[in-house]
């Protein structure tokens, strides 16, 4: 992150989508298909055990951290937003050339937090992969989820996209929760440790 000389600029990583996807998809479709209608006919129990494997399959992939058969994995380019525009690998987009742009900006790695006044019941923390990119470049559309790795990543972020408000381009920025909002649970959970 370099915040010198109004150059502002925040560099993480994205999602892809996985290309075997949708070969995962079909052949769990398929061999749930086979346990639900096979010619040997399972018995009851098999059945059960089954059916237990595959409908928890979906969460073990919805929560587990490292999985080969995760539906996104996060793509060996990098993403660079700054001020003067937006890297994705090797290629740039100059504000000038973007057309439009969407962010939304749900939170960073490790965000706690409580929506009680007390601070101290329904904490809860954040991963920091919810930021959501879309921007619009000589026609061509490009679509990002990324992550945000901490506070000051996010509020160096919150900057550069303040700066390119202020330069007129059409932006529509959603927050999830107000900056202010951020400032005093981490000012909270700080003064905590």
């Amino acid at each position: 992150m370099d915040s010198s000389n109004n150059n502002l600029s925040v560099t993480t990583v994205f999602y892809r989508f996985n290309k075997y996807a949708n070969y995962y998809l079909i052949g769990y479709v398929l061999v749930l298909f086979w346990a639900v209608f096979n010619p040997l006919r399972l018995s009851g129990a098999q059945l059960y055990i089954w059916l237990a494997i595959f409908l928890l399959f979906p969460v073990y992939l919805a929560i587990g951290k490292n999985s080969f058969f995760y539906i996104r994995k996060w793509d060996e380019r990098k993403l660079t937003i700054s001020s003067a525009g937006i890297y994705v690998g090797d290629s740039f987009y100059r504000l000038s050339e973007i057309e439009a742009v969407a962010v939304t900006l749900h939170s960073f790695h490790d965000f706690v937090y409580s929506l009680s006044s007390d601070g101290e019941h329904e904490k809860r923390s954040e991963y920091g992969d919810r930021n959501y990119l879309s921007f619009r470049s000589n026609g061509e559309i490009l679509d990002f989820q990324f992550f945000i790795k901490d506070y000051q990543a996010y509020k160096t972020l919150y900057l550069i996209l303040n700066s390119w408000m202020n330069s007129n381009k059409s932006i529509v920025c959603k927050q999830s929760f107000p900056i202010e909002f951020f400032d005093q649970q981490v000012a909270r959970y700080l003064s905590l440790k």
